[in-house]
């Protein structure tokens, strides 16, 4: 590539980006409110894995495609080098910083890219970012404006050096460039696979030469690419609608506190009241970058011996089940949320989750027992119990109000098992063996 070529093209690529930094945000790109991806999809499953002789983390990243810097992390060690017999974590399951159509999300503190296809994550590719300061990876929203093979490097004034690298083995850039519409920022090989993982380029994102080979036939110019931040991802697993909290560090010391950062995530998420002092104290502490498991319990419910499938897991709080409205639904319910009263109406009757407490009716004079009467002995049902608020006394027969605030978590009401059945008249029984909870309807029987 002659020098005026090169010239043309830098000067193309600026207004292009020019013209991206105003124009108008793409429907494929998320935007920058830190809320809507409170939520995203979990994919992927960690391995467990024992190294082999002449195996270390370097040699286990490339065949996984992950830097030394995430073995390292989720398992606790402080050099690329492992013994052999060694039984490690192979971390391949990751919280989604957020989700696109089509296109690249890439997350700094994470030193991953995320490739999206039809809205659907279909590789994780490590990168190293950069230095910080001056060199830190910029973010914000940018697309793919230009792809070479075997590009020239043309030194920035930070360089030492002052001539043009052309292709070959010491090109900077390595063999594949993908550059974005952020000025002097793209994707590319590296002649120091070593760094990747690291906060070590000036402001690119470096790749494995294996990885941004196959990165570069992935993508298209024009495609969207996200650059984030997120050092504390929350997600739920579409396997076992279970929820996880991934934490990074913040390498460029601009998240600011963790603990306060972890509990406005759960609080925005509608989390916080499900997760107690001790458990927030050990997201905090976490440094594996590993997804922690944070709601969300292997609990069964079936309504007439038929599995619920639910998007948010079951799980016990307080003695006592909570579940999704699905569930609710699955009995042949009509729910409906509005200003913050989760009704729920099932055979001619309501409920009423308001939070508003409720006085206990008084019970009824109980008259001493017969001296002659035997004694008995009552045994409870085998299932959580739960607040007097709960069965208290409603005036109108046909409605009656819970004093349960609904929770709100990934678009579906969360309430208390035990109470709303209680308020139907529905026959129930909890097997904690089995971890499953058995519901039957006006027309089933226990067996039926």
């Amino acid at each position: 590539m002659n020098k005026p070529f090169r010239l043309s093209l830098a000067l193309m690529l600026m207004i292009f980006a020019t013209a991206t930094a105003f124009a108008k945000p793409s429907e494929d790109a998320p935007t920058a409110d830190p809320k809507r991806h409170v939520i995203t999809p979990v994919v992927g499953r960690n391995l467990s894995y024992v190294v082999k002789p002449g195996e270390d983390l370097y040699v286990l990243g490339l065949r996984h495609k992950l830097a030394i810097e995430h073995l390292m992390w989720a398992n606790g060690l402080t050099s690329e080098q492992v013994k052999s017999g060694t039984r490690i974590v192979i971390p391949l399951q990751h919280v989604l910083p957020a989700t696109l159509d089509n296109g690249l999300i890439i997350n700094l503190p994470e030193r991953g890219v995320y490739l999206f296809k039809n809205h659907e994550c279909v590789a994780f590719y490590p990168c190293a970012i950069g230095m910080g300061g001056r060199f830190a990876t910029p973010t914000g929203d940018t697309r793919i404006v230009n792809k070479q093979m075997n590009p020239t490097w043309d030194p920035p004034e930070w360089a030492n050096q002052k001539e043009p690298v052309g292709p070959g083995p010491n090109n900077p850039l390595g063999d594949r460039w993908i550059g974005l519409g952020i000025p002097g920022v793209g994707l590319h090989g590296t002649t120091q696979p070593m760094s990747i993982g690291q906060n070590a380029s000036h402001g690119c994102m470096r790749m494995y030469p294996a990885v941004i080979r196959e990165l570069f036939e992935e993508v298209k110019v024009g495609m969207p690419v996200r650059i984030m931040y997120e050092t504390v991802k929350v997600g739920v697993s579409s396997e076992d609608g279970q929820v996880y909290l991934q934490t990074y560090p913040d390498v460029y010391a601009q998240a600011g506190d963790r603990a306060t950062l972890i509990r406005e995530k759960l609080e925005h998420a509608g989390l916080s009241e499900f997760v107690d002092d001790e458990q927030l104290k050990r997201l905090v502490a976490d440094k594996s970058g590993l997804p922690q498991h944070v709601l969300g319990d292997d609990i069964v419910v079936k309504v007439n011996n038929q599995r619920v499938t639910t998007t948010v897991a079951p799980f016990m709080r307080d003695g006592q089940i909570w579940t999704s409205a699905e569930v609710l639904r699955a009995l042949g319910a009509q729910v409906r949320l509005e200003d913050k009263v989760l009704t729920v109406s099932l055979n001619g009757k309501t409920v009423r989750f308001d939070g508003e407490p409720k006085e206990k009716a008084p019970a009824p004079p109980v008259a001493p027992a017969s001296p002659a009467a035997p004694e008995t002995t009552s045994t409870p049902l085998p299932f959580p119990s739960t607040s007097a608020s709960a069965e208290a006394h409603a005036v109108d027969p046909k409605v009656e109000s819970l004093a349960y605030t609904p929770r709100r978590f990934n678009g579906k009401s969360l309430v208390p098992v035990k109470p709303v059945l209680q308020s139907f008249g529905l026959t129930f029984k909890w097997v904690p063996k089995f971890k499953t909870l058995l519901i039957y309807t006006a027309h089933a029987t226990p067996g039926s």
